[in-house]
């Protein structure tokens, strides 16, 4: 199991965060960054965090995991600093 798949990333306050059909748009003090994420992996966006879980535990989303967690902690950490 992945550690860093487990963490519940926090939103900053001034920082917006949403998803729309697998394109994730996150919006703060210093720009705008969107990517888009496959539905392998079940993103929950709540107005505080943002938590990953695994839909199915497969090898694939496995390693999918804790690779959109750390995207998604970047995206929220390069809009604020």
């Amino acid at each position: 199991m992945s550690r860093v798949g487990k963490q519940q990333l926090v939103i900053p306050t001034g920082t917006t965060v949403v998803m729309t059909d697998g394109m994730m748009v996150v919006k703060g003090p210093k720009g705008t960054l969107s990517r888009q994420f496959t539905n392998d992996i079940a993103i929950t966006i709540s107005p505080n965090e943002v938590v990953c879980a695994l839909k199915e535990v497969t090898p694939f989303t496995k390693a999918l995991w804790g690779t959109y967690a750390s995207h998604i902690k970047n995206m929220i950490k390069g809009v604020n600093e």
